[in-house]
């Protein structure tokens, strides 16, 4: 036999076994956030909490993520909203509050995360408080 044709089957084996490996090493699910998530005020429109129905919000103030990890409320970064985050870290799509206000005659029910569902003239960020409690929260850009 040709030691030549055993060679081109397994360069031929080998970049099969590449193209397979490439196709599950993509993940087609994975969310690009463009800058305007970053360089946008944004108001909110809408919530939902699990098994409710959606309500409509008359737009008030607005929040601004930073790049640096700050959630400003109406351009501030110290905000005065009980329970509300302040600081944030985003892997992807996910937004992990690292810092929330605590007031001392509120009991909050703090959010660890929240996953960005959509971005583009809108926002909508999914919060899970507890396996059964989520939020959804739509954000229009504010004018």
């Amino acid at each position: 036999m040709n030691p030549l044709g055993k060679s081109k089957k397994a360069m031929k084996s080998w970049f099969i076994g590449l193209f397979i490996i490439s196709l599950f090493a993509c993940d087609r699910k994975a969310e690009v956030i463009p800058d305007a998530f970053y360089d946008s005020r944004w108001q909110l429109s809408s919530t939902q909490m699990s098994g409710q129905p959606s309500i409509s919000v008359d737009p008030n103030g607005y929040l601004q993520f930073t790049r640096d990890g700050k959630i400003l409320y109406d351009g501030k970064d110290n905000s005065t909203l009980c329970c509300a985050p302040t600081r944030f870290t985003r892997s992807g799509n996910v937004l992990t509050y690292t810092e929330t206000v605590s007031c001392p005659h509120v009991d909050c029910l703090f959010a660890s995360s929240g996953k960005i569902v959509s971005i583009d003239t809108n926002l909508t960020i999914e919060t899970t408080f507890t396996p059964d409690m989520k939020r959804i929260d739509t954000y229009i850009l504010a004018k």
